[in-house]
This record gives C-alpha cells, sequence and structure tokens, in this order.
C-alpha cells in the first residue's frame, strides 16, 4: 500500500513496528553474544579479562617452629653450601670445636664457634631463617637428630644457620656416609609436624633486604 493511500497514523505505526522490530533482533544479538562468551569463560575455554589472579598479603612465618622443606628444593646440597655457627650447649669442653672440624672435613663452611645456654631434650638443634631452609635440612642430614627451627632473620646472616649441639649429640657422619647418602638417598622430606612457610613472606623479606642497609650483628660469643 503506497504512502498516499495511509493515514498518517497508520505510516506511524508501521515506522513504530520497524523500530521495535530492529532493536528486538539486535538487543537478542548481543545476548546470545554474551551468552556465548560467558559459557567459553565459565567453561575455560576463554579467560575473563577481568578476573585477576587471588593474592592474599604475605603471612608471617611461625617462629620456633619447624618449616617445612619447599617442595621444589627437596635434593641433598653439597656440604660446600652449607655455611654455619656451631655452638656447645653442654659441659663436655671442645664439642663445638670438634663437630665444627667434623663438618670442615665434609667441606661445610663453619664461621664461628662458641657456646650456648640453649637446653634441649635432642642431639642438636638447627637454627635457620626463611632464606636457608634447604641449606637447614641438608646440615640435618649431617648431624644426626638434628631438629630445625625457624628464626626470625639476621641481617648479615641471612644464609648462615647455626648449630647448637645438646646433650645427646653423637656425631657429624663421616665422608663415607655422605657419599653413601648423596648416591642411594639424594632426595630430602620434610619433618613431621612442619609448618609452611609463606613464599610471599619469603620475596617480601628479600625486597627489603635489598633496600635496607644491613645492621650488625646480634650474635653472642
Amino acid at each position: 500500500m503506497s504512502n498516499e493511500l495511509r493515514t498518517p497514523r497508520e505510516i506511524y505505526r508501521e515506522r513504530l513496528e520497524a523500530t521495535r522490530t530492529t532493536t528486538y533482533l539486535v538487543t537478542f544479538g548481543i545476548l546470545a553474544v554474551v551468552l556465548i562468551i560467558g559459557l567459553l569463560i565459565a567453561s575455560g575455554v576463554v579467560r575473563a579479562p577481568f578476573d585477576p589472579a587471588y593474592k592474599h598479603k604475605p603471612i608471617k612465618p611461625t617462629y620456633y617452629t619447624t618449616p617445612c622443606l619447599p617442595a621444589d628444593q627437596s635434593k641433598l646440597l653439597a656440604p660446600s653450601l652449607i655455611e654455619t655457627n656451631v655452638y656447645n650447649a653442654t659441659a663436655q669442653a671442645g664439642l663445638a670445636a670438634s663437630a665444627g672440624e667434623s663438618l670442615k672435613i665434609l667441606g661445610a663452611k663453619v664461621k664461628k664457634l662458641g657456646n650456648s645456654q640453649a637446653v634441649f631434650d635432642y642431639p642438636a638443634q638447627i637454627q635457620t631463617s626463611i632464606h636457608s631452609i634447604p641449606q637447614a635440612y641438608s646440615l640435618a642430614a649431617l648431624v644426626p637428630g638434628a631438629k630445625i627451627v625457624i628464626v626470625p632473620t639476621r641481617p648479615k646472616q641471612i644464609n648462615t644457620l647455626t648449630l647448637i649441639l645438646g646433650e645427646t649429640f653423637e656425631r657429624v657422619i663421616t665422608p663415607d656416609e655422605y657419599k653413601e647418602q648423596a648416591t642411594n638417598n639424594p632426595n630430602l622430606t620434610s619433618a613431621d609436624k612442619c609448618l609452611e612457610v609463606d613464599p610471599l613472606f619469603i620475596q617480601k623479606e628479600e625486597k627489603e633486604f635489598a633496600t635496607t642497609p644491613d645492621a650488625p650483628s646480634q650474635d653472642k660469643k
């Protein structure tokens, strides 16, 4: 029907209907696209651009407990990669010196020798910062019965361990024993009832030490 034979009202209603039809088709088309994208994101085929990875604040370690060994650092380290102080917490004179000499024979770096007032009921205690846990586990493999304890990081001694010899301490393993372990059983395992250390806290502290001047050592002689 030509416009000449239609009333203005009929022309208006026809144009309105066409506009509505176009609007509905466009709306349904957009909704269909959104639905398809939503299904792809929900199924994992497409990653949402507005879904950043979950991040938590660095969790402070529980000090004076036994830390777990990082899963990706479970290999027994060479003694040459171990740096430690050795302290004697017993009445037996010269124990730190003899144990330190045995560690040196294995290749470990012994920094300081001295005495300690620590008291515990196991052979030896290894104190480590969060930055040297793999080294602490490797040192524990050299000292039968040693227990690892995490302590706050000491500036200037981030990677230096502290080995304290207790009343039931017996010995450091021999080079032959180390060689056998390194050959036949080089994988270390975490101690029972250990606590995980947050990698984010380790990164945070490493950045702090990288930008903060070293403080003087607090070690007792």
